[in-house]
């Protein structure tokens, strides 16, 4: 029996996933750290000493997981001139990420096999790992794509709610937040429905914490320039443990997700388990696990070197489409609601996904084992 090994006390959403993965393998007793057949590896991460000799031994394969890449800040040319020179400063920009995304490239041309986050991970590694010279390498490893998987057990629309929520209108945004997720936004959208809406007032649910990214100070002065104030018109709830996560999501209407930029947000996947709509645009990962259980809203984002962290450069959400979206949602509250529960079962529970990434590693696990026959034959 193929046995899996990873680390999973890294932090943020890989630790996340990572973590539930490991409890769903461990239930299997297909779970080992220290002698794994197969090691999943997390590109910005060096194999641990014991792993790497296993690996020179001909005894474990590796199997990196791309989650993404380097390419969130557009590095700008420093020059003495007033006038843009946008051809620099891509070239610059290109420059910078390759020698940050140089691990990366280095793990991925000697890993057995990929496991992408997402079809918009693939295509992150493709845009700025990945150069003409080493891309046929790559194309030849094998790979798949695989999404994050949640217990559904824990996020399920059966149980408990919060009863003071109720009789307004609960939105919800969740994130470890960065400047991309566009919090700010989110505060315009909240005070156009605001001004909109004479019944079941709008109230912005925001949950997780932004690690001194600047993001919630930001968003709370668009808030004040929009009139939306804290406590009555929006509420910061913080990091919460994993076991209160669903009560939260149930006891609210829609998700609103204006991230365009992350590969495979657990917080969605969260929140569909959970029975609730998402409301986001229709680039990156959002788009791909929302599909049409939910309400996606067109925008036009380049995929190239945007500064992801700079307010002045990202793109600015359409504010009454997103708004439309909300509305459309709401109308036809119990149809996206079956979709939403649908799609999570169909797709994301963490039995699933531990099926998948044990299958993928058999595949690899039967060749690697026919190699010394085939040698010696």
């Amino acid at each position: 029996m193929i046995k899996l090994g990873f680390n999973s006390y890294v932090t943020q959403g890989p630790g996340i996933f990572l973590c539930r993965l490991q409890q769903e393998l461990e239930k299997r007793g297909q779970f080992s750290e220290q002698s794994p057949d197969i090691w999943i590896q997390l590109p910005f991460q060096n194999l641990p000493d014991i792993i790497a000799q296993r690996v020179q031994q001909g005894q474990t394969q590796v199997i990196v997981r791309m989650n993404g890449c380097y390419c969130q800040r557009h590095h700008a040319l420093r020059k003495p001139f007033t006038f843009s020179l946008p051809i620099l400063d891509i070239q610059r920009s290109k420059r910078v990420n390759a020698r940050k995304n140089a691990q990366l490239l280095h793990n991925l041309l000697h890993a057995d096999g990929i496991i992408y986050q997402s079809h918009f991970s693939e295509r992150l590694t493709h845009a700025f790992v990945l150069d003409k010279a080493t891309e046929p390498q790559a194309d030849v490893t094998p790979h798949t794509t695989i999404y994050n998987g949640v217990p559904l057990d824990m996020f399920s629309p059966e149980g408990p709610i919060k009863s003071e929520l109720s009789g307004q209108l609960n939105l919800l945004v969740s994130h470890s937040f960065r400047p991309y997720h566009r919090l700010h936004d989110s505060m315009r959208i909240l005070s156009c429905l605001k001004n909109k809406r004479s019944t079941a007032r709008p109230h912005l649910h925001i949950l997780g914490g932004d690690d001194d990214s600047g993001s919630f100070q930001h968003a709370r002065k668009i808030a004040e320039q929009m009139n939306v104030l804290e406590g009555e018109d929006y509420t910061f709830w913080g990091k919460r443990p994993f076991d209160e996560l669903s009560e939260l999501y149930r006891s609210c209407d829609l998700m609103l997700n204006l991230s365009y930029w992350d590969a495979c947000p657990n917080v969605v996947i969260e929140a569909m388990a959970s029975g609730l709509p998402v409301v986001g645009v229709n680039h990156g990962g959002v788009a791909e696990l929302v599909d049409d259980a939910g309400v996606l809203v067109s925008e036009n984002i380049p995929f190239t070197y945007i500064d992801h962290m700079s307010y002045h450069h990202m793109p600015k959400a359409p504010i009454s489409s997103y708004v439309q979206g909300i509305e459309e949602v709401l109308l036809k509250r119990d149809h996206y609601h079956k979709k939403t529960l649908q799609r999570a079962q169909r797709l994301f529970s963490i039995q699933k996904i531990g099926n998948d990434y044990l299958a993928f590693a058999e595949s690899l696990h039967k060749t690697f084992r026919l190699k010394p026959t085939e040698k010696t034959g």
